[in-house]
């Protein structure tokens, strides 16, 4: 008994959607369009990457550029983002835009913003070195002439020089390169348009079915309502 209801309930249904045949394909035909439209509507989108090398010497405070160049940008740039690269010196710098020009401009912006903050702690760090050296310097000299003995001296001496000399200035390493970020597939696009039209013109061939079947009580009540 259950499977005879349950073929009928499926003949009735294939026969509702036979009979709106046309209103399916309508809908499924404006899905199709409608998934071309936003395929070839959305303007592309471009992503410009840069790495900054902040030189060979490791800067203690890298993570605090990091952040506050985000916070510098984020405000004219929403969609920048600067990142340390684990376990090297370099800084990782991208942005987003549909503007080929402007994306590539934003990177070399802020690249050229952190190689300068970073070479100012350089030159800090490197005046600082300089002055220690000389401190070295001055106190080995006075060591010298009270023959006591300087070794140690001069080993940290000259462990200070070789870190002066390894000193190199930050620079952007590479970029900024552009490429195109792929955009909504077409093939996606197309399945999905084809679905949601087929499901639309379904829900509507449902729907002018029951109006057709009801719409005379629907007119009953409305009249029963106005006449109290």
């Amino acid at each position: 008994m259950e499977n005879n209801t349950e073929e009928l309930n499926m003949i009735d249904f294939l026969k509702v959607l036979i009979k709106n045949k046309y209103i399916i394909i309508s809908f499924l035909i404006l899905g199709i369009i409608f998934a071309i439209a936003i395929t070839f509507l959305t303007p592309k989108t471009y992503v410009a990457e840069a790495v900054v090398d902040i030189g060979a010497t490791q800067i203690e405070n890298l993570n605090r550029i990091v952040i506050e160049e985000n916070l510098n940008y984020s405000k004219k740039y929403p969609s920048l983002k600067v990142a340390a690269i684990l376990n090297s010196n370099l800084i990782n710098v991208k942005n987003y835009s549909s503007n080929q020009d402007k994306v590539s401009g934003t990177v070399l912006d802020a690249a050229s913003g952190i190689v300068s903050d970073c070479e100012n702690i350089l030159e800090a760090k490197k005046n600082n070195l300089e002055a220690t050296i000389k401190s070295y310097e001055t106190a080995i000299t006075q060591l010298m002439q009270s023959g006591q003995q300087i070794a140690a001296l001069k080993l940290k001496e000259f462990e200070l020089q070789n870190e002066l000399e390894n000193f190199r200035s930050p620079v952007i390493a590479n970029g900024p390169i552009v490429s195109e970020v792929k955009g909504i597939n077409v093939l996606f696009s197309l399945i999905i348009g084809t679905v949601l039209g087929v499901f639309l013109g379904i829900i509507t061939a449902f729907a002018k079915e029951w109006w057709n079947k009801n719409k005379v009580l629907v007119k009953i009540k409305n009249n029963s309502w106005v006449k109290k």
